[in-house]
């Protein structure tokens, strides 16, 4: 029960930016994401915080339990890990501080919080206070933080970010990402188009995608009232989908497994289309050159590792794009099928070069391949 309160919490955090449960007993609260010290998956963890400047500081607490979270050790296996802050995505390494550091930190903390002083006194120990420092090629931070006021320049994109990636790769990021731009950690699209259920419908839906996590909220028919609400999501290893006619009955409802494993593939592979700052190498993802036209991102989604694969041209701009997606499209039982598509068009949203025409369907480059999706994006803004 407390994951999946914690899974609630981070995916309404996520949501809404931090505007619903952005502060936990009065103290505000981040998201935190660490990689598992033992499964290496992407875990999530709504944290209270004291802010200093850039530095946020968390504590180990555990709620007064004489072992510490499992945040804390999987920082201490792999102190690079990522925040959310409100709106804000922030790439941080974890110092665990000490000595007088520690001493002023924990007068201030348990000056804002007295519910620390009865957490320590509870588990019989230290709680230990981790600084979460924005990631940046800098020196080390000193005993007494010095935070500079000059914008990180890792988050601006240049070719350099590439080196030693196959130049099949490099062409589509150069492509799709003009140089010296801001890298947001994702993006909020606008759309419309046609969706076959039995027949086709047409619908409009805002969509969010970063890397890790994608939102789709469409309303689907014709007429002022466009009687259907979809709403299919992805986050921390959860996937759900829900359809609602007039937004109150409840026509269809699933947040299982297998729904958890398809949408994982479907956050990958509109984060590698959509999003590609989200993807850059070293943000956790893997690329690779299957040939001077064929590219491969691996990401981490836990519980998929998909595959993404782009057919690019000589200019970098894809042609189509597939994986292998968990699903049970015309079958008994689920198991993996190609699922893909074709881009259509493309055009420029501010500093990025993306796909503006896309139609989709399971069973791609088969004979049963039958797209049953089909979008015009009309906007898309960057999200921090």
């Amino acid at each position: 029960m407390k994951r999946w309160g914690t899974r609630l919490h981070a995916a309404i955090y996520r949501s809404t930016g931090g505007r619903l449960i952005g502060r936990v007993g009065g103290q505000p609260v981040l998201l935190l994401e660490t990689v598992g010290r033992r499964t290496g998956a992407r875990r999530t963890t709504p944290v209270q915080y004291l802010a200093d400047d850039d530095m946020f500081v968390v504590v180990a607490s555990n709620a007064g339990a004489a072992r510490p979270p499992a945040w804390y050790l999987n920082l201490r296996a792999d102190p690079h890990a990522r925040i959310q802050v409100g709106a804000r995505s922030i790439d941080v390494r974890a110092q665990e501080a000490t000595g007088q550091e520690r001493a002023e930190l924990w007068r201030r903390l348990t000056a804002a919080n007295r519910y620390l002083e009865r957490a320590a006194r509870k588990a019989g120990r230290d709680l230990p206070l981790m600084a979460l420092v924005p990631a940046a090629p800098t020196t080390p931070r000193s005993s007494v933080p010095v935070m500079t006021t000059t914008a990180d320049p890792a988050r601006r994109f240049s070719a350099d970010m590439l080196a030693g990636v196959d130049e099949p790769v490099r062409r589509y990021l150069t492509h799709a990402i003009t140089d010296g731009a801001a890298l947001p950690g994702g993006v909020r699209m606008e759309m419309r188009g046609r969706i076959k259920v039995g027949v086709w419908l047409p619908f409009t839906a805002e969509q969010t995608v970063d890397g890790r996590s994608f939102a789709w909220r469409a309303r689907v028919g014709s007429g002022p009232l466009t009687p259907l609400r979809v709403t299919d999501q992805y986050a921390d290893a959860a996937g759900s989908t829900e359809g609602r006619l007039l937004g109150r009955v409840t026509l269809f409802h699933a947040h299982d497994r297998d729904t958890a494993r398809s949408a994982a593939t479907r956050a990958a592979i509109e984060s590698v289309v959509f999003a590609p700052p989200s993807v850059l190498p070293g943000r956790g993802v893997t690329w690779r050159a299957e040939s001077d036209y064929v590219i491969v991102a691996r990401l981490n989604l836990p519980p998929e590792r998909p595959e993404v694969r782009l057919h690019i041209d000589d200019d970098g701009a894809i042609r189509t794009v597939n994986a292998l997606r968990w699903g049970n499209a015309g079958e008994k039982t689920f198991q993996y099928i190609p699922f893909g598509g074709e881009i259509h068009a493309e055009r420029r949203f501010g500093d990025l070069l993306l796909p503006s025409s896309a139609s989709v369907g399971w069973w791609f480059d088969t004979p049963r391949y039958a797209p049953f999706f089909h979008a015009e994006i009309s906007d898309v803004t960057p999200t921090l």
